[in-house]
């Protein structure tokens, strides 16, 4: 049984579980003409988002957060996250309906106003995770639509990189920007190495990008290891060209951030850096 403490707006709600949680509640309309002390029927409730909170402050920043959003912000990013969890086969923490709220209320307020930011990753973006931009740029086509605003293209670059901070549970966002900006500098070392175009529809390219992401969020969370591979000495032997563009990235990744890359780590940039460059790779 959950008891009403608190209608922050009709989207939200803060309630006390019978273990005596506070959780704040969103889902479309679950606070419209309920009073404070009454029983919440968990069947009939359209819950959206449940966020069970451990302490007084959190509860306060949550309040705050929620209510600066404004409903119709709320309804346009449960939208874009539903279409985007379809569309996309991806699953989005829970975190992401308010951050993305808070950011669509923002970015319309800062539209009216004329004030408009450019996204320097835009590029970055696009290259890495395609899928991700493209839906974002019909989720911009749907803000457009249903404000009949003018909102611009960059911000197609902005959500998707909620998308992708909600997508891989990384806690802020300026760990999803890092990691961005890293892959594009590691794409532009093979690019310059190979001297080619990377064949980025090709099933080894995503790999590879998918490789790198959690190869790098390892290492901006310090949880690498240094261990020591006896295949790669075999590896080395046999692909030896890939081998020196992997020594190349490791030599700029030590130099710029002062990583220590492994054996283990060597072996796999190896391994995908041949399968990447392959002329005939078109899967």
């Amino acid at each position: 049984m959950w008891i009403l403490k608190n209608n922050l707006n009709n989207n939200a709600i803060l309630v006390e579980d019978q273990s005596k949680n506070e959780r704040i509640i969103l889902g479309k309309a679950i606070g419209y003409g309920k009073k404070i002390g009454c029983v919440i029927d968990l069947e009939k409730a359209q819950i959206e988002k449940n966020y069970v909170i451990f302490d007084h402050d959190s509860v306060k920043a949550f309040q705050e957060l929620i209510k600066r959003i404004d409903d119709a912000s709320i309804e346009y990013a449960r939208q874009i996250i539903q279409k985007g969890e379809q569309e996309l086969n991806l699953k989005f923490n829970d975190m992401l309906l308010l951050t993305l709220s808070d950011h669509i209320s923002f970015m319309l307020k800062r539209v009216k106003q004329n004030l408009n930011f450019k996204a320097p990753l835009e590029w970055d973006v696009k290259v890495i995770y395609p899928e991700i931009f493209k839906f974002s740029e019909n989720a911009v086509e749907f803000l457009r639509e249903q404000t009949k605003l003018e909102i611009p293209h960059s911000e197609a670059t902005y959500i998707a990189l909620h998308l992708i901070n909600a997508n891989f549970s990384i806690n802020d966002m300026d760990t999803t920007i890092s990691s961005t900006k890293i892959i594009d500098q590691v794409l532009a070392i093979v690019s310059d190495y190979y001297q080619k175009d990377l064949k980025e529809d090709s099933y080894s390219y995503k790999r590879f990008i998918n490789h790198l992401r959690y190869f790098i969020l390892r290492e901006l969370n310090h949880e690498t290891s240094n261990s020591k591979n006896s295949i790669l000495k075999v590896i080395e032997a046999k692909y030896a060209r890939d081998f020196q563009c992997a020594e190349k990235i490791k030599a700029f990744l030590h130099d710029k951030y002062n990583w220590q890359i492994g054996e283990d780590e060597m072996l796999y940039l190896t391994l995908h850096l041949n399968q990447l460059t392959l002329v005939d790779n078109k899967k």
